[in-house]
């Protein structure tokens, strides 16, 4: 018996979606608030034991900004280097996904695999203007672009997922 299909969504990924995937990742808030704290305790250490020179206030400044700059680049290093892991991976240059969702499972297809999950693998689901990110832990998500449904209604579909997650 086949089961019932309710959405189906087949897009192209794109670094793009990567990089807004990586800023829902827990490990991307650790590292802003790990730079963050770095940068408090240098400014902190050097108005403490260091006279009012000028060269270690700009010193501070310009360690705090090469800090604030390489955690802002962090989400397109780390989508970068995913979508190569990926076209690496699926021999492919277009990284094709095809997620269908049926009654207790959904299945994501990329060239060279198929996964099957179920509803409560899904730790949290996030919502932008563009996506539904899936988070299966706090690293790891699925990425569902709203533009991307074949089958079934992006509107209806946070809805139907806090319905299938509940069912145990």
């Amino acid at each position: 018996m086949e089961e019932q299909v309710y959405f189906k969504v087949e897009q192209v990924l794109e670094e793009a979606d990567s990089k807004a995937l990586v800023k829902c990742q827990q490990n991307y808030k650790t590292l802003l608030l790990s730079y963050a704290l770095i940068c408090l305790i240098f400014v902190s250490f050097n108005l403490r034991h260091v006279d009012d020179s000028l060269f270690m206030g700009i010193g501070s400044i310009v360690f705090v900004v090469i800090m604030l700059l390489l955690a802002l680049r962090f989400p397109a290093r780390a989508a970068k280097l995913s979508m190569k892991k990926a076209r690496l991976v699926t021999g492919s240059a277009v990284i094709t996904d095809e997620i269908t969702f049926c009654e207790q499972y959904f299945y994501e297809n990329v060239p060279n695999r198929s996964t099957r999950y179920t509803y409560q693998q899904i730790v949290k689901v996030k919502e932008t203007k563009q996506h539904y990110f899936l988070m299966l832990s706090a690293n790891l998500g699925i990425i569902v672009k709203k533009s991307a449904f074949t089958y079934g209604d992006s509107g209806t579909f946070a809805a139907f997922l806090d319905e299938r997650r509940r069912i145990k």
